[in-house]
């Protein structure tokens, strides 16, 4: 019997062994299916940036608070607040309003020592502090149109300076790039309340005028005194006489009340005003570059758009609050005109020289020579009142 058993399962045992050997191979495992291909959340964002955030800093230059009406954001928080929106919340940027980080004078330093990424300066920037870049500029050959075309066509201009080479270069010296700029202001001539007629151009002889930096030759070559000022202290010092004309951007003068203590403004266009925003360069260069393009892609509708809206807007206020208050808006005869605007190129010569002075200075005629092109090629012909001195008539 036990020879039966063992017999039986040898038989089985080779049975199964014949028939393993004849069946097919079981087929291979199928390997898991491979991880979906990486899609950046942004365009343009590389595989490992999407976890990198930055946070920084915009120190506003000036001591106001809050926007005009009937807006209800900045420029600035109207363009990076789309910003931040496009990169996920991976760009952000805290505000620090009212000047609280420093005046504007000193924002470029602030920028460049990293106490703050972003911000801004006023044009009258000495020449000692940035030579290439001063207030004699804007004063010389911006178009001063009050319209919105003319506001592009500043706004553009004002780009081109600060996109220049040699002024590309000496930013990069305080640690600083070009990132935004806030346009032009067209400038304007105020006068205080009790302050005789100004039919003439030597009707300003004997006035006290408020006038920074260069323009200050402008001012006494047309017999006037300079006064420097803050503008915060406008109101009080033409309420108190301390200034009796003042040429200053049409916007401001609402915003300062001086519409308050004036009765007049002579509509003589002295040139436009672009106030120039900075980014401090070893940030920027870290940034990703998704975040650069994106800076750059949104920059014309968020920020250089809404800024004409606003210009035109505050020029509109600057019209309405003139007639409401029986401020008198009036044209000098063309000669009259021209002889009040003849100075301003009385200011050339002596920046040019003090630029040339200093090692960041050197090439500045042919930076001139260059900016003048590129505005002709903007408005079109030359204006021989800044031109001449450039020998380039």
């Amino acid at each position: 019997m036990k020879r039966i058993f063992v017999l039986s399962l040898a038989i089985l045992l080779l049975i199964t062994l014949i028939s393993g050997g004849c069946a097919k191979p079981a087929p291979a495992p199928t390997p898991a299916p491979a991880g979906k291909e990486w899609v950046p959340p942004v365009p343009g964002m590389k595989q490992g940036e999407e976890d990198k955030y930055f946070v920084w800093t915009w120190a506003s230059p000036s001591s106001r608070t809050a926007p005009p009406a009937p807006f209800k954001r900045t420029r600035e928080e109207y363009f990076w607040d789309e910003l931040e929106k496009r990169t996920g919340g991976r760009f952000k940027v805290k505000y620090a309003y009212g000047g609280i980080l420093g005046s504007g004078w000193e924002t470029p330093q602030l920028v460049g020592a990293g106490v703050c990424e972003l911000g801004g300066t006023p044009p009258e920037w000495h020449i000692s502090d940035f030579p290439a870049l001063t207030m004699s500029c804007n004063w010389g050959w911006h178009t001063g149109r009050l319209d919105r075309d003319g506001f592009a066509l500043d706004v553009k201009l004002n780009e081109s300076i600060y996109t220049h080479p040699l002024a590309e270069a000496n930013l990069a010296k305080m640690n600083l790039v070009f990132a935004y700029t806030n346009g032009g202001q067209t400038w304007k001539l105020p006068v205080r309340k009790g302050v005789k007629e100004i039919e003439k151009a030597e009707d300003l002889a004997g006035l006290n005028c408020w006038a920074v930096g260069y323009p200050a030759i402008w001012a006494k070559a047309l017999g006037m005194t300079p006064v420097s000022v803050l503008p915060s202290e406008f109101y009080e010092s033409m309420q108190k006489g301390m200034i009796d004309v003042n040429p200053w951007m049409v916007a401001e003068v609402v915003r300062f009340k001086m519409d308050e203590v004036c009765d007049r403004v002579v509509d003589v266009t002295l040139g436009s005003s672009c106030f120039c925003g900075y980014a401090n360069k070893e940030e920027w260069d870290g940034l990703p570059q998704y975040i650069k393009d994106l800076w750059w892609e949104l920059y014309p509708e968020y920020y250089f758009q809404y800024y004409i809206d606003l210009s035109m807007a505050e020029l509109q206020e600057f019209f309405e609050v003139c007639e409401k208050k029986g401020i008198r808006i009036y044209k000098l005869p063309p000669e009259e005109e021209a002889k009040v605007r003849e100075p301003m190129k009385l200011m050339w010569e002596p920046w040019i020289v003090d630029c040339e002075k200093l090692p960041a200075g050197q090439g500045i005629r042919e930076f001139l020579k260059d900016q003048i092109a590129y505005r002709d090629k903007l408005i079109g012909g030359h204006w021989d009142w800044c031109d001449e001195i450039l020998g380039l008539k």
